[in-house]
């Protein structure tokens, strides 16, 4: 417990000044971290699959450039050719590799690709929102953090009925509504203190803050399981020991991650803040 005190007071302090770094210096900082969160998929793979160290390197390329590629059309927009024409490229390097690789086989070639566009995008989305505004970063954390935190005590006060025994034995579904309701509330009043959102008269503006909380709870959460399912098919307990007794970067930004997307999402329909 003593090391996992100290190792969060130690992100807490790397993390927050990232916050109010230029975006320019933030794309980059996540950029890193989508890096390394690449390298920790290709370890989790690695324990149930059979393939060349070569991988890894190609595996982190995919990242890089569905993060670089998304980021680009979020800011400047991309045409549909050179949509289509990048995702031949990448395709063709795949299935280039799953021909003369004797090694590979399809479950690898597709859990790269998956996984790449997955860590691009959600990594894409969560420097996305640094471009709306510093309070949307914090408000995903407050939702996200706070969900966790909530549905674990509403879990171990109430929780009798389980969420996903098979994925995660200890969550209950009062927990997870729990959470939620902790998360959307607090959110909530964060985003009334902040005016957050873009959106005309306070009724219509807090149906929107609930719905946008709801979303973004519930999505931290399927987030988190999604870590978990992927850990418990591949026998491991942590993604990586790179944060002594957090495990790695996926350990840390799992449920963020995924919640980012759909935060972005609305942001996207709201046409920004």
């Amino acid at each position: 417990m003593k090391t996992r005190i100290i190792t969060g007071i130690v992100l807490a302090a790397i993390l927050i000044p990232l916050l109010f770094l230029p975006n320019v210096l933030f794309f980059s900082a996540v950029g890193i971290f989508s890096i390394i969160a690449s390298y920790e998929m290709m370890h989790m793979f690695s324990k149930k699959h059979t393939f060349r160290p070569y991988l890894y390197f190609i595996h982190i390329v995919f990242t890089v450039i569905f993060y670089s590629v998304n980021i680009y059309a979020l800011m400047y927009g991309l045409s549909y050719e050179m949509f289509i024409t990048f995702l031949v490229l990448l395709f063709a390097i795949n299935f280039s590799i799953l021909i003369f690789d004797d090694l590979m086989n399809f479950i690898i070639s597709s859990k790269m690709i998956t996984s790449a566009l997955y860590l691009g995008v959600s990594f894409s989305a969560l420097a996305f929102l640094k471009t709306q505004g510093f309070q949307v970063i914090v408000y995903l954390l407050i939702v996200a953090m706070l969900t966790d935190v909530f549905a674990y005590f509403t879990g171990v006060k109430f929780g009798k009925h389980k969420l996903a025994p098979k994925i995660s034995p200890k969550k209950t579904i009062e927990g997870s509504i729990g959470g939620t309701f902790f998360g959307v509330l607090l959110g909530t009043v964060f985003g009334l203190v902040f005016n957050l959102f873009d959106v005309d008269g306070l009724n219509v503006y807090i149906m929107w803050l609930i719905l946008i909380g709801i979303t973004v709870s519930v999505s931290a959460q399927i987030g988190d399981l999604i870590a978990s399912k992927l850990k418990r098919d591949h026998n491991i307990k942590d993604f990586s020991n790179l944060l002594p007794g957090h495990g790695g970067i996926l350990d840390r930004f799992d449920s963020t991650l995924f919640a980012s997307m759909l935060l972005m999402i609305f942001l996207l329909f709201l046409g920004g803040v």
